[in-house]
């Protein structure tokens, strides 16, 4: 009888992990929600706003945006990475939401490899 009760508890589990594992990359029904920053009331800015803008200014002057972004809630900025090769420096392309400008920032160590 445990052996049986141990036998069904198995195939179980592996059907739920089958289940889970088949719907990962089933579409959602839920509609998407572009990311937005808004004021309570008013859109401010959305994620798509923020990209035009970093693809619009000098930030891909010399290299592209990598493609990942952050929003930072403390400095309401978006800031996007950008694939410039920088010794010591991870530069990225840093979005205002209110003032809407672009400015790099290096994010350098100060560390040179020699």
């Amino acid at each position: 009888m445990n052996k049986i009760i141990s036998i069904l508890g198995i195939i179980i589990i592996f059907s739920a992990g089958f289940f889970i594992l088949r719907n990962l990359d089933a579409p959602s029904n839920e509609p998407y929600v572009e990311e937005r920053i808004t004021n309570g009331t008013q859109i401010i800015m959305t994620l798509n706003d923020a990209r035009e803008i970093a693809n619009s200014s000098h930030c891909v002057k010399n290299g592209d945006l990598s493609g990942f972004h952050i929003y930072n809630p403390s400095t309401e900025t978006y800031w996007f990475d950008l694939d410039i090769e920088s010794e010591g420096c991870n530069p990225a392309c840093v979005i205002d939401v209110h003032t809407r400008m672009a400015t790099i920032n290096w994010r350098c160590t100060g560390l040179i490899n020699k």
